[in-house]
């Protein structure tokens, strides 16, 4: 049996291709959606690998980390979403989201992560083919952050927002959705992600967190998702920023770009390719 095609998703950064998210996919339909970084350290949120962690899990290399996407045949309604870490230490961490979203022409979050200036060589394309580069940005400058969705096979993304960008690809049973964007802020060396995990809405404590839970498991329609990523941007920007000012309080833009950023049409501190672009051309 022939091994799993690959796709590699790439970032042009600072003039350099840059891999950073793999999709491989099975003679099932079953993808595998690999997050590069592997080497990378674990982090407590807050902190920097060299500094002191809360956590016994602060500054463990990880050794791999992969999301499954299954089309769980057994099931007519439900889908199940797998995330697997292995650390160093050889300790696996398995988290699960079982949704309806790819039965229903919606969409299934997976993660959304503010990148690293992914100058760590984890990232370098190598000899590696079928490589799709979809955006560009100077790392020195501004940080990137995606929100990862997946839906049904051909269920399109018709939503669209002046300050983000939408990729979509299809494969055999699914569709991955990467919507991107940039913080206007000089990215560092380490990188933050959050992801999405299944809790049964009858465990909810109250009415409010009970809709919440309904909602992960149902998924998100394209103008949903969207409103998803703003709320998540705003978090992991700020995030971001007191990680920045914590632990390197030299790092500041330049004026002309801060100019930019401080301006109307940055007032949510992002932008897209499409503006970046434009600002390469005329700035």
């Amino acid at each position: 049996m022939p091994s799993p095609a690959s796709t590699r998703f790439a970032m042009t950064v600072s003039g350099k291709p840059r891999v950073f998210l793999s999709v491989r996919e099975h003679v099932s339909g079953r993808l595998i959606v690999t997050m590069q970084g592997v080497g990378n350290k674990l982090r407590d949120a807050g902190s920097v690998p060299e500094s002191t962690g809360s956590s016994v899990h602060h500054n463990v290399r990880i050794a791999q980390q992969k999301f499954s996407v299954h089309p769980s045949e057994e099931s007519a309604e439900y889908n199940q979403l797998h995330f697997n870490q292995i650390l160093a230490t050889g300790e696996k961490k398995d988290a699960y989201h079982v949704t309806s979203a790819l039965r229903s022409r919606r969409f299934a979050p997976l993660f959304v992560k503010r990148y690293s200036n992914l100058n760590s060589p984890v990232y370098d394309p190598k000899k590696a083919s079928n490589v799709v580069d979809v955006s560009q940005y100077d790392s020195d400058y501004f940080t990137a952050i995606v929100f990862c969705l997946i839906a049904g096979k051909g269920v399109k993304f018709d939503h669209r927002q002046y300050d983000v960008d939408v990729y979509q690809r299809d494969f055999a049973r699914f569709s991955i959705v990467l919507l991107s964007s940039f913080f206007c802020m000089r990215a560092t060396d380490h990188s933050f992600v959050t992801g999405f995990v299944t809790i049964a809405p009858e465990n909810a404590t109250n009415e409010a967190e009970r809709a919440i839970l309904q909602q992960v498991m149902l998924g998100y329609s394209a103008e949903e998702s969207l409103f998803q990523f703003n709320v998540h941007r705003d978090l992991l920007r700020e995030e971001g920023i007191r990680t920045a000012e914590r632990f390197a309080p030299q790092m500041e833009n330049e004026p002309k770009f801060r100019k930019w950023a401080e301006g109307r049409y940055f007032k949510s501190g992002a932008m897209s390719n499409k503006i970046y672009k434009v600002m390469r051309r005329y700035g």
